[in-house]
């Protein structure tokens, strides 16, 4: 996986899944 901000992480897989203030953990876990 890339290095990115986690900002913009988060948002690009927020926009992926569709669902707008998902659980950060899980997405730290990833």
């Amino acid at each position: 996986m890339e290095l990115t901000p986690f900002s913009d992480f988060h948002l690009a897989l927020d926009k992926a899944l569709g669902k707008h203030g998902s659980q950060p953990k899980q997405v730290l876990k990833f």
